[in-house]
């Protein structure tokens, strides 16, 4: 054993055979080490033993083994009964130390997981094209009773864009509703959520109870959406081309507007007065844009107007 500077009995170390024999020879003269020694006797009586110098040894220790220079060869006997574990003895300088165990082998660096790689289990929802998920039904209510897991999310910091749960937030939220993120749960209206938490495991739990229920949250794992487009801004009329030569011209209270390129009521866009009329000549050959028109009638019948053509 042990590269060959040592020697053992028959098995070792489990109990060696009955009735065995063996001789080691062409020993080096270094003094014997006894690593352990276990061998079948009673009281100084050897019923298996080991030989060495013309003595013979036996015990349960390793004090009881053979000690010394060997100077011719060593010697094995086991009788037909009473098979105990043997021995080790080593007749190198030092028996060669056992090499030094390897530190536990650390698993492989998880490549970052893709944002549209997330897996859902159960009514959740992904939005943003799979960088965010949502509670059941959301912007609805979730329902009672409802459980979702969601796995392989990146190791990102999450970002909460909504969260509204039943619960009162801390050690509540196990009798309520909510979401479990690194073994902590998160749950309450006023509290928000798992936000800036990174997922360790990859894993977010989402778990409901069977009483109120809320809007629920949304949360982001992957870049934030972006923001709604902005409003466009007030339609505008087209620019029409050069008026006719002289421009447009008008016969009484109306007025231009739009740097000349519409014509108003009197006094628009506050109301016009009774009995008013105007004229409104050498305009383009335009199709007519109407922005605003609020005219008195009944019915089909106008009893103010507007005349074109």
């Amino acid at each position: 054993s042990r590269s060959g500077s040592c020697v053992t009995s028959p098995n070792y170390p489990s109990n060696y055979d009955n009735s065995q024999t063996c001789t080691i020879s062409n020993m080096p003269r270094n003094a014997l080490v006894v690593l352990d020694f276990s061998v079948e006797n009673i009281g100084s009586t050897c019923y298996d033993w080991l030989e060495v110098n013309g003595k013979k040894y036996c015990g349960t220790s390793p004090s009881d083994g053979p000690v010394g220079v060997v100077t011719g060869s060593m010697y094995w006997q086991s009788d037909s009964s009473g098979p105990e574990r043997g021995w080790e003895i080593c007749f190198d300088i030092h028996p060669p130390n056992s090499p030094p165990a390897l530190p536990p082998a650390s698993p492989p660096k998880s490549p970052p997981l893709q944002p549209d790689s997330a897996l859902i289990s159960g009514p959740c929802l992904l939005t943003y094209g799979g960088q965010c998920v949502t509670s059941g039904n959301y912007p609805n209510k979730y329902n009672d009773n409802e459980e979702c897991t969601i796995t392989n999310l990146p190791r990102n910091p999450l970002d909460v864009l909504y969260f509204q749960t039943q619960g009162f937030g801390g050690s509540s939220c196990a009798s309520y509703d909510y979401v479990e993120v690194n073994n902590v749960k998160y749950c309450g209206t006023s509290e928000p959520g798992p936000q800036g938490v990174v997922p360790f495991d990859g894993t977010m739990y989402w778990k409901t109870n069977s009483y109120t229920t809320y809007k629920g949250w949304e949360i982001c794992f992957g870049p934030r959406p972006p923001l709604s487009p902005p409003a466009l801004p007030p339609y505008l009329p087209p620019p029409v081309p050069p008026l006719s030569p002289g421009g447009v011209q008008i016969d009484g209270p109306c007025a231009l507007s739009r740097s000349g390129s519409c014509v108003t009521s009197p006094n628009y866009p506050s109301n016009y007065d009774n009995s008013q009329t105007c004229t409104i000549s050498n305009m383009p050959r335009n199709a007519l844009v109407v922005l605003d028109f609020s005219v008195e009638n009944i019915g089909s019948t106008c009893y103010d107007w507007l005349e074109v053509n």
